[in-house]
């Protein structure tokens, strides 16, 4: 766990840095001007990785990515070639693929396409970038941020039907990154954002 916890601190570090690098250069993400006929996935992606190391650039065809899981083991086709999602595989190994479902989102890897559980939660990992203000309280992951940054993603935990004080996420990005650990694989119910983000 500990080096799955070091593995994603370091992808949103990295991915933070260059994301910030590209609107130096190109302006803000929600201003971003695209080529006529161009590829938004592409053209994002490209620029994002700019700024990072790419071993090898395999767009919408496989090789960089495989077909993921949600944390309970149910399939999810988002991430998977062919489901209009972009991917690259970074030097390090980590596997990095965009697609937009109402906000940009990048999803990781950190293990590659061959290796790992390919579930979210364990080796998969996404994040967020906000392209415009929805201003809804009730949507926890426009909740509080801002346009043009990127998040490490945050829902509620619809896959089971709870919703609680933790507000407990489907992707567990945030919590990670904040907490340290993947203690949730082992004691979800135990756990939430303000007093227990540890099992006991």
């Amino acid at each position: 766990d500990k080096e799955k916890v070091t593995k994603v601190k370091k992808i949103y570090s990295a991915l933070t840095e260059a994301f910030d690098r590209a609107q130096a250069i190109y302006g803000p993400y929600n201003e971003w001007n695209y080529p006529e006929n161009s590829d938004s996935y592409e053209v994002d992606m490209k620029r994002i990785t700019e700024f990072m190391k790419v071993s090898k650039d395999c767009g919408y065809e496989p090789g960089c990515w495989s077909d993921s899981n949600l944390l309970d083991g149910t399939g999810n086709t988002y991430g998977e070639p062919g489901h209009s999602s972009y991917s690259v595989l970074l030097a390090d190994g980590t596997g990095l693929t965009i697609y937009d479902n109402g906000f940009t989102r990048i999803i990781v890897d950190i293990d590659g396409p061959n290796k790992g559980k390919k579930q979210e939660g364990d080796d998969i990992f996404e994040f967020s970038i906000r392209y415009f203000d929805v201003g809804d309280e009730n949507d926890s992951i426009t909740e509080g941020q801002n346009v043009n940054q990127l998040y490490p993603d945050v829902r509620p935990n619809s896959w089971t039907g709870k919703y609680t004080t933790a507000s407990w996420p489907r992707y567990t990005t945030a919590w990670v990154i904040k907490n340290g650990n993947l203690d949730y694989q082992k004691c979800m119910d135990e756990l939430n954002w303000e007093t227990q983000t540890s099992c006991k």
